[in-house]
Parts: structure tokens; C-alpha cells; sequence
């Protein structure tokens, strides 16, 4: 009963402390994510598992995925599709290996290179095979597997590529139906939107992105470019503002090269000279006619936030969560968004940025499992551990164990 009694004090303080996620003002959720620019610059050196002209869908939808795994609750995705930590540097304040560092891409090219295919046969169709072989290993391949079962891709010589429906409904699919190894979410939890160039105006669109990525949640970019009479596609995911006021895309190809989408009269020539000028600015997006824009809409109250511990510190060791590296810490000092965070010696309450209270230190008890096994728990919360030991028991007590 005291458990659930601090779950309800928690909830009423999370929902006085903090706002809707669709506003904008000075809350601790404010900062955890509109300060997100640096994740996403961070994780443009991902790894594309090729042909990345044909799969460019599914690697914006995993990118997002993995984004709200790692900032939000990781329940996004399961434990089998997860990426390695991060390694951060508290003392540098810089990262070591970011955590969207996978070598997937070396897992297609070795699965290519053993085919021993001739040199300038395509490599394409064979996706297909290395999806269906990889669909429990990697995300990338399981959505497509998605994508294959329902009937987007009929046969091997059939573009990967999706429309901006299509790949609405594989991530409607991967959401509330099948994904595996966790609970499937409920639209109360995270509801899934789109909006369509014939149904709203380019300048509509633009609105909601900005609304969006201002706030720190990523948007699926789908463009197009338009050349005569040729028309090609791509998917990106729109993350930022740059100090122009354009839209900043993540391309999903690997290197660490980002674009724009320039939506600012104005500042075309500025960015065309410095990228001539061999200087750092963004490189324009040819794909700047939209088709469409999807994002997940979270409900913080049915879908709170909880700590991935995605990342280790280098310095201390410490297990941290994404939101400890990517938070501007400061600017909330009196806007503390807290969660329940369980110990093997105390519950407490912690922020995103460190900030913690106490609750109380385990009250533990213990049982004598077996003679190589005992179990403690604790009496005044959900604490309870399994310990395993290479002596056999002969009694167990809160203050020592008798062994052979």
C-alpha cells in the first residue's frame, strides 16, 4: 500500500510539475526535449544498411524508433533489436561512441561478400534473403519483414521503397500489433499522424514540423525531387531548427553530412556560398518537394518516462540514460521532472538530469531458496533480487549468511 501511495503522489507531482507534451514553455519536459539537436548530430555517423536508395523508409522509421527507445521508454524496442551503449566522457563532456554506433552495414556486406556474386551484378534483390535471415536480429530487417508480409514487396526484383502509407502502416503495425518480446502499445499510449500534401498545404505541414522538432520530437520527412520529367523519392527525418529558421534532416546515409530543408526567404545564397567555400554549413535537401509527414504523438501520462541507461560514463562507470547526456541540466532547476528509480539499496526519486530524493533504504528480508540460492526482498516496496552463490547455505538471516 505505501508503494501504490507514492505512485499516486508521483503521478499528481508529475502532472503539476509538468505540461502536455504539445506545449511549449519552461518545464522540465521542455528541456529534456527541445534541446535534442546535439543527439541527432551525434548520431549522423549511423551506419545504412544498403541499398540505401531502396531503404531509406525503413531506416528513417528505425532511426525514430530507436530515438524514443533511448530517450523516452525502451519499450520502442525490444532487447534483441537494441544497439550497444554509448560510451560518454563526463570529465570531456564528449562522447567516445555514440549509441546509434552499429556495424549493421558490415553485417550486409559480409552476408553480400559471401554470396561471391559477380562484379557488377547487382546486389539488391538479395535483400530480401538477408532480411528474412536477419529479421530477429537487426530492426531494419524485421521492418521490412513487416513491409514483406504485407504485400508491399511482392517478389526480389520490387523496389524496397514505400509511400508515405505504406510506411504509415508498417509503423501502425510494428506499434500495435507485432511487435515481439514486449506489451504492444495502446493509441492512448502513442498515437501515430500523418499529413498529406492533398489534404493540407506545403505551408500547413511546415507548421506542424516546426511544432514538432522545436519541442525535440522527430518527424518522417517524405520528399520528393523533380527533375524534367523524372521524379524519385526519399525519406528523412526532420529533428531541428538551425539559427536561420530552417528545418535541419537527417539524411539516414551513412557519413556525417545533414541537410536542410530551406523554408526561409532569404537564405539560399548563404548556404550555397559556404558549402562552395569548403565551409561546414548544411547542404541543401534536393528532395524539397513534400509529399507527406508522420510522427507519434506521446501521451506522458499513459506512457511516462523511463531511463534506458544506454550510455556508460568512461570517467565513473555509471550507467546513464540518454536524457543525462543530451539535457541542458541548469535551465530546470526548479522544474524537476522525477521518476521512480529501484536500487538493491534504496527507492528513490531521480530526475533526467541527476537530481534525486531518497524514499526510503530497503527494510530486507530474506528466503532461503536452496542451499546455492536465496531471494531478498523488500518489505515496504516491489525490490526483490535473486542471489546466487558458488558456496552451498546452511542458514540465512537480514544480518549474515552461515555456509559450508
Amino acid at each position: 500500500m505505501k508503494f501504490i501511495s507514492v505512485i499516486v503522489v508521483t503521478a499528481i507531482l508529475m502532472t503539476v510539475l509538468c505540461i502536455p507534451t504539445i506545449a511549449i514553455s519552461e518545464t522540465c519536459l521542455e528541456d529534456h526535449f527541445s534541446k535534442l539537436q546535439r543527439y541527432w548530430e551525434d548520431n549522423q555517423l549511423v551506419t545504412v544498411t544498403p541499398p540505401s536508395e531502396n531503404t531509406c523508409t525503413y531506416v528513417a522509421m528505425s532511426l525514430i524508433l530507436t530515438f524514443y527507445d533511448s530517450y523516452w521508454n525502451e519499450r520502442f524496442v525490444p532487447s534483441n533489436y537494441e544497439w550497444d551503449n554509448g560510451i560518454y566522457n563526463s570529465g570531456s563532456d564528449e562522447l567516445e561512441r555514440t549509441f546509434a554506433a552499429i556495424e549493421e552495414a558490415e553485417d550486409w556486406h559480409t552476408y553480400v561478400q559471401e554470396l561471391e556474386l559477380d562484379e557488377n551484378e547487382d546486389d539488391s534483390p538479395y535483400y530480401y534473403w538477408y532480411a528474412f535471415d536477419n529479421s530477429l536480429v537487426f530492426l531494419e530487417p524485421y521492418l521490412v519483414s513487416i513491409g514483406m508480409s504485407m504485400g508491399y514487396h511482392r517478389d526480389e526484383n520490387e523496389s524496397l521503397g514505400l509511400n508515405y502509407l505504406e510506411a504509415y502502416n508498417v509503423l501502425q503495425e510494428y506499434l500495435y500489433f507485432q511487435n515481439p518480446n514486449i506489451v504492444q502499445f495502446s493509441e492512448s499510449e502513442v498515437s501515430l499522424e500523418y499529413m498529406y500534401v492533398e489534404t493540407m498545404s506545403e505551408t500547413a505541414i511546415i507548421n506542424k514540423i516546426y511544432e514538432q522538432v522545436s519541442q525535440g520530437f522527430p518527424v518522417y520527412y517524405s520528399g520528393k525531387e523533380v527533375e524534367d520529367s523524372d521524379v524519385s523519392g526519399h525519406a528523412m527525418v526532420a529533428y531541428g531548427i538551425d539559427e536561420h529558421g530552417n528545418i535541419l534532416l537527417h539524411t539516414g546515409w551513412a557519413g556525417d553530412e545533414h541537410r536542410i530543408l530551406l523554408v526561409v526567404p532569404g537564405t539560399e545564397g548563404y548556404y550555397r556560398n559556404n558549402v562552395a567555400e569548403g565551409g561546414d554549413a548544411p547542404i541543401l535537401t534536393e528532395y524539397d518537394h513534400i509529399n507527406a509527414i508522420i510522427w507519434l504523438e506521446i501521451n506522458e501520462d499513459n506512457l511516462p518516462h523511463t531511463h534506458s541507461y544506454n550510455y556508460t560514463d568512461s570517467v565513473t562507470g555509471e550507467a546513464l540514460c540518454s536524457c543525462q547526456i543530451y539535457s541542458s541540466h541548469p535551465e530546470h532547476e526548479n522544474n524537476h521532472k522525477y521518476f521512480e528509480k529501484i536500487n538493491a539499496n534504496y527507492l528513490c526519486e531521480e530526475c533526467a538530469c541527476g537530481e534525486m530524493t531518497i524514499i526510503h533504504f530497503h527494510d530486507k528480508v530474506y528466503t532461503n531458496v536452496s542451499n546455492a540460492i536465496h531471494r531478498e526482498a523488500c518489505t515496504m516496496c516491489d525490490y526483490e533480487q535473486t542471489a546466487y552463490h558458488t558456496y552451498d547455505l546452511v542458514s540465512i538471516s537480514s544480518t549474515q549468511h552461515q555456509r559450508v
